[in-house]
Parts: C-alpha cells; structure tokens; sequence
C-alpha cells in the first residue's frame, strides 16, 4: 500500500521550521564572527533573530547544540566548497588552483568560519564541538593534498611532499583570511587579497613546473 503524502499544512509547517533553524543558524553565525564560542549568549541570539529564547532551545536543546549546529553548517559549506572545485573540469593542476582560491573566497565570505578554525587549534579537542572542527578540517586538508598528489603523479607539478605543501598552503588561506578580517590598519583590501592569491598562485605554478631549476 502506497505511504500517504503529508498534508499542505504538514508539508508548510516543515518549510517553518526550516526557516527559523536559518535565521536562528544565520544570527548565531553573525555573532561567532567576532566572539568565541563560549561568549555567544543564546539571548543575544534570540535578539537578531527576532526569535523567542524558548524557540531555540526547542531547536537546538542547548547553547552547545546551537554552536554545534552552526560549526557543522559552516564545515559542511567548506566541504561542499572544495568537492565542487575538485570537481571542475580540466587538469588536476587546474583543480589546486580552483580549490585554493574557492575556499580562501568562502573564508573571508564567512567570517565565522575562518575565526572559529583559528581559535579552535589553541587548545587540544576536549569537547565534541572541539573534536569536530579537528576532522573536519583534517578532511578538508586531505581533500586538497589528494589534488596536489594527483597534479605531481600526472606530471604537471615536481615530484614534492603533497603533505607538506598542502600544510603550508592551507595555513596561508587561513593566515590571509585572518589578516583579511583583522579591524584595523594591517587589513589587506579586497582587491590587495586578489591580487596576493594571484601572485603566489603563478609563484607556485612556475616555482613547482616539472621544468623549472
């Protein structure tokens, strides 16, 4: 026997929730972009969200399942970031560069992100937010060390550590993207971050040829 449709009222409901978990996850992101997680206060939440204390507690159980919640969507954003440009046609050369300057462009899109990657590294994972954001940025790092050891197996990049200079190239996203959102004179511009991107983009793809000295 065929299983029923939900009904129009179930299936507006469903869409309901949906949008306040977004502006719940939306205004708790706005606040992770300038504090630490611990300093997020779920009423300060419910103020730009336009939405009850009670409601996200509903949601989201606690303030820890809140933070979770949005560390999770903003990981998940930077995974399906970095699968799409790996995914680009082309060489796997073409690949690096693509994953490289997606995945700076969504750190400095979203401020949160790139704050709570920093902040989240000071100390060893104690907590399960902690352990988290440790696999899944692993994750993402292998995701990329994967490209780069497939440009040097086809021969468009020298035979290097895909490890090593996955680490480096990773820290230096994350370094541009903090120096990026830093208020004050050290912030590079927009058009100061591209033209960076670029210069050590071309650096690297000469520097690394198989025919350079």
């Amino acid at each position: 026997m065929p299983s029923e449709k939900p009904s129009g009222a179930a299936v507006r409901g469903a869409r309901r929730r949906e949008q306040t978990k977004a502006a719940i996850l939306d205004a708790a992101e706005r606040l992770m972009a300038d504090l630490p997680a611990e300093s997020v206060r779920v009423e300060d939440v419910a103020e730009i969200s336009s939405i009850s204390v009670a409601s996200i507690y509903v949601h989201f159980g606690n303030k820890d399942g809140l933070i979770a919640a949005v560390l999770e969507r903003l990981l998940l954003a930077a995974s399906d970031t970095l699968a799409a440009a790996c995914s680009v046609a082309g060489e796997p050369i073409d690949q690096v560069a693509a994953v490289g300057q997606t995945y700076l462009a969504l750190l400095l899109e979203r401020p949160a992100l790139a704050v709570h990657i920093i902040l989240s590294g000071m100390q060893p994972p104690v907590t399960e937010i902690d352990r988290l954001v440790s696999q899944r940025l692993e994750d993402l790092r292998k995701q990329f060390e994967d490209r780069i050891q497939a440009s040097v197996d086809a021969g468009q990049l020298q035979a290097l550590d895909a490890r090593s200079l996955s680490l480096f190239l990773f820290g230096a996203w994350h370094g541009m993207a903090t120096l990026a959102h830093r208020r004050d004179d050290v912030a590079p511009t927009v058009e100061e971050v591209t033209a960076a991107v670029r210069l050590a983009s071309r650096a690297m793809g000469i520097g690394f040829r198989p025919d350079a000295v």
